[in-house]
């Protein structure tokens, strides 16, 4: 159990959250049960690399080993900034114009009020 802490809290901080994941999986192989705080570094590493829906779908990941993420309060923070951060990209995607000069046509949808109340 130590040793898989050590090896997703290291690959967390080195900006590499795919290998943390990997190492959660692995835990979960082994029996182990990862802690919410191998989850939240995880999280944090994809927020920090700009990877907001990966973080979404590991915190949907909890649930299979039992947490609810909406009651983590650093996950619940880290979740509000992946939703601002696709909104944001939302934003940029459906005012940019295709090659072809036509408006591209994606559909965004505001979340932040959505996330305020949660």
């Amino acid at each position: 159990r130590q040793t898989y802490s050590i090896l997703v809290n290291f690959f967390a901080s080195c900006m590499q959250p795919f290998m943390a994941e990997e190492f959660l999986k692995k835990m979960r192989e082994d029996g182990l049960k990862p802690d919410v705080d191998l989850f939240t570094a995880t999280v944090a590493a994809y927020e920090r690399t700009g990877q907001p829906l990966k973080a979404v779908q590991l915190m949907e990941s909890m649930q299979e080993d039992g947490y609810d993420f909406y009651g983590v309060k650093v996950l619940n923070s880290a979740f509000k900034k992946a939703i601002k951060l696709v909104n944001k990209v939302g934003k940029t995607l459906s005012s940019s114009e295709s090659t072809s000069g036509e408006q591209q046509s994606l559909k965004y949808v505001d979340l932040n009020d959505e996330i305020d109340e949660l």
